[in-house]
């Protein structure tokens, strides 16, 4: 299966046309539509089961001493035979999508590496569209939001919000992609997460624990894995463009906060003394939010945050994404990308009408 990896990387038009809008297309309908109205994450269920083996196993192994270096030999193939076989249903499952034409290229973005002037303007316009959502949400309210502003039932209002935003775009949403919020508390941003898609159970999952302000860009996230998309900047991606277009305002609050924290990573990188301009300028009720979300993180800190970054970003890097976690941050070109596309678009059809005039 490596080896179909390795063809793949190289014929991404291929597994667009054939797997991505293909294959996968029709394993996400068959799940969605049977499996995946189950009222249980299929996680419990996987680890639940993984453990039953696991004690299974070490029982057998406990009864059955002994055997020699035979026995040992075939230990060692049944291994690794369940790792092939649990790596071939990763990328037939879902782990090709890897290698499928960028969305950057299918929506013909232009590549920009952004200055700090470019930088600044992102901020700015951020921060503008995100305190103009809160006053929405809250009024003049200085004190941090809570999860009472979050919908009841977010998944329901996201995904038709994806799939439409997908649609518009020229991708062809199949299935109807779960995101289980999952318990306790902190499990997953404990080990360095806050939300995982697993391609073996072909869900998405968002830690119970996240603050209710990161819950909607990163439930959208992890469904946009879902519809077929690995790389993590792509997925940034369709979450800002599809939460801020939305008519919930706190959806809108989460887009405009989300792309506002990436680009001042970036612009903190290029000019530090801009970084600080810009965040002095940040309103008392946003200021709130932030330092909410700051102390929610120490409370679920990882457990192990170099390991998890050396791992996941190796992992990253395996499937062909060069700048490994740092992909994460890469919604801040393509946002740029998209709107001056949609600039160089909104000129195009003015010249045109003054012509046709």
């Amino acid at each position: 299966m490596l080896g179909v990896k390795t063809w793949a990387s190289s014929h991404p038009e291929i597994i667009e046309r054939y797997y991505s809008r293909g294959v996968f297309a029709g394993i996400r309908n068959i799940w969605d539509y049977t499996l995946g109205f189950s009222p249980v994450p299929w996680l419990y269920v996987l680890l639940m089961s993984l453990l039953f083996v696991l004690a299974y196993r070490i029982y057998k192994a406990r009864k059955k001493q002994g055997g020699g270096k035979g026995k040992w030999i075939s230990r060692a193939g049944s291994f690794l035979a369940f790792i092939g076989g649990v790596v071939g249903v990763f990328y037939l499952s879902w782990g090709l999508n890897y290698q499928r034409i960028s969305v950057e290229t299918q929506l013909g973005l232009q590549e920009i590496d952004p200055d700090s002037t470019q930088l600044a303007y992102l901020v700015l316009n951020s921060m503008v569209q995100a305190e103009k959502a809160r006053y929405e949400i809250a009024g003049d309210d200085t004190t941090a939001l809570t999860s009472k502003v979050l919908p009841k039932d977010m998944e329901a209002a996201l995904r038709p919000k994806l799939e439409a935003t997908l649609e518009s775009h020229g991708f062809s949403p199949n299935g109807r992609v779960r995101v289980r919020e999952i318990y306790p508390k902190g499990i997953l941003m404990r080990l360095g997460a806050t939300g995982i898609y697993i391609p073996f159970i072909a869900e998405g999952h968002l830690d119970g624990g996240l603050h209710p302000i990161k819950k909607p860009t990163t439930m959208t996230h992890e469904m946009a894995h879902g519809y077929g998309f690995g790389d993590e900047g792509t997925c940034n991606f369709w979450a800002y463009v599809t939460c801020s277009q939305a008519e919930e305002p706190v959806h809108r609050y989460a887009a405009h906060l989300m792309l506002w924290r990436y680009a001042m990573r970036d612009l903190y990188r290029l000019s530090p003394a801009s970084f600080e301009r810009m965040k002095r300028s940040v309103s008392p009720g946003v200021r709130q939010d932030l330092l909410a979300m700051r102390e929610n993180s120490r409370r679920y800190a990882s457990l192990f945050p170099q390991l998890n970054a050396i791992i996941y970003g190796s992992y990253l890097k395996g499937q062909g994404i060069s700048e490994g976690l740092a992909s994460y941050n890469r919604v801040v070109e393509m946002v740029l990308g998209y709107e001056m596309r949609a600039t160089s678009m909104a000129s195009s059809a003015s010249q045109r009408s003054r012509f046709e005039q």
